[in-house]
């Protein structure tokens, strides 16, 4: 197979930057780490004593077109699009910049409205002139203070932020009541030493995440190529070894076919100290393996359930038709899932690989009013092809190495946000 090797391309290039040298007994008004160079007491100020605010002006959804002339932000984009920090603007519209309020070099963007307060606590630096600001986006100026590192500075205080938060069903934060809150900030060649270095672990963590996607996308490329398409007998992708058409079998011919069942919720004996997974669609993600259930089932709940042995592929088959994963371990499920638990001839993890390629396939034979539903009998009457065992457990084996580097990329993205997060509460007071 000419792309066997392919997935070891993926290899991180940006090792983690190195953090400021930790300062001992520092003082309230420093921070616990400092970049050499720098020493002194941070100036304490309250925000609307070192900077200005104003409201960008209308600029709706619909205004965003993709061949537009002008670059535009609109609030939504704030919490959605953008970090801290702006690179490139993302959207355009035909919206004249006459009658609109354009970017200045040191902006700071804030959205005013949002549907929780948690999205109001978020601020995004933007240093490029002349780009159309919406409604609803606050927009702060400081000749004190840069607009980087105040973006920062705010994901470090979202608490004091989200506090000047009002509202019902709607949210809103006002530049009133933000120009009440006190800010301590070091001078201007310090904010943008911890600015810049901040910058740098975004570009670590944006690198990670690239990747990632990057695999992903191998991913899906290559499974299109390992399992035959519509019309054909054998896959365009094939390890060397193996020849011959793929044979065409139901699911109920690979395996033992059964859709789950849920034992009274009322009767807390079948739930209470279970240790038997109990999996319902909800606790089906993007993870392959099901390794821990909202609830579990007791030694009498799985009784009074149904039995599902481990090293089976559960799928769902009402209203969010395909999703599935693997159930290491004996367990159960609800009737929303359909498990399918292979045969001595067939391996569960080319099943699971099988259902991801062609989940779509599902949904043509769902049937049912409002909802879509795929029963028992049309789910084992489902037609794939299928290779004997051995190639089988070759493109598992090999789609399983794929996700396991996927997943261990997934794990140093989180490890890096966490480590960001926990550096910036040292970095600013």
């Amino acid at each position: 197979m000419t792309k066997n090797n392919q997935t070891t391309e993926y290899s991180e290039q940006r090792v983690a930057p190195t953090a400021p040298p930790t300062k001992p007994n520092h003082h309230p008004k420093t921070p616990r780490l400092r970049f050499g160079g720098f020493e002194g007491e941070w100036e304490e100020k309250k925000l609307g004593e070192v900077a200005t605010f104003s409201k960008g002006k209308g600029l709706s959804k619909k205004d965003i077109v993709e061949n537009g002339k002008n670059e535009c932000v609109h609030y939504g984009e704030l919490f959605t699009k953008y970090n801290e920090v702006i690179d490139s603007i993302k959207s355009k519209t035909n919206t004249s910049p006459t009658n609109s309020r354009l970017s200045k070099e040191n902006d700071i963007l804030m959205p005013t409205s949002d549907v929780t307060p948690n999205g109001l606590a978020t601020a995004s630096a933007l240093s490029k002139e002349g780009v159309i600001l919406g409604g609803d986006i606050l927009i702060i100026r400081s000749k004190n203070i840069l607009n980087k590192f105040f973006a920062y500075w705010v994901s470090v205080h979202k608490k004091e932020i989200m506090r000047l938060v009002v509202g019902v069903t709607v949210y809103h934060i006002y530049g009133s009541d933000l120009a009440t809150l006190k800010i301590k900030f070091p001078p201007l060649p310090e904010q943008e030493k911890i600015a810049s270095f901040l910058s740098v672990v975004d570009e670590w963590v944006e690198n990670l995440k690239g990747q990632k996607e990057d695999l992903e996308k191998y991913k899906k490329g290559v499974m299109q190529k390992l399992f035959p398409a519509k019309g054909e007998q054998v896959p365009q992708l094939r390890f060397s070894g193996f020849t011959g058409n793929w044979e065409e079998k139901k699911l109920g011919e690979v395996g033992e076919i059964k859709t789950g069942t849920t034992p009274p919720t009322k009767n807390k004996e079948y739930y209470e100290d279970g240790k038997f997974l109990w999996v319902t669609p909800t606790d089906i993600t993007d993870s392959k393996d099901i390794k821990i259930t909202e609830r579990k089932l007791s030694d009498v709940g799985i009784k009074k359930g149904r039995l599902i042995k481990g090293g089976s592929v559960l799928v769902t088959c009402i209203a969010s038709i395909g999703k599935n994963a693997i159930l290491r371990e004996d367990g159960s499920c609800n009737q929303q899932i359909n498990s399918i638990t292979p045969n001595n001839k067939n391996n569960v993890d080319f099943i699971y690989y099988l259902i991801e390629r062609f989940n779509n396939k599902l949904f043509a034979f769902a049937g049912g009013g409002g909802m879509l539903i795929l029963n028992k009998k049309d789910f084992s009457d489902l037609k794939f092809l299928f290779p004997p065992l051995p190639e089988q457990e070759k493109i598992a084996s090999f789609l399983t190495a794929l996700d396991d580097i996927i997943e261990k990329t997934e794990q140093k993205i989180s490890q890096a946000e966490q480590w960001k997060k926990g550096l910036m509460q040292r970095l600013f007071v």
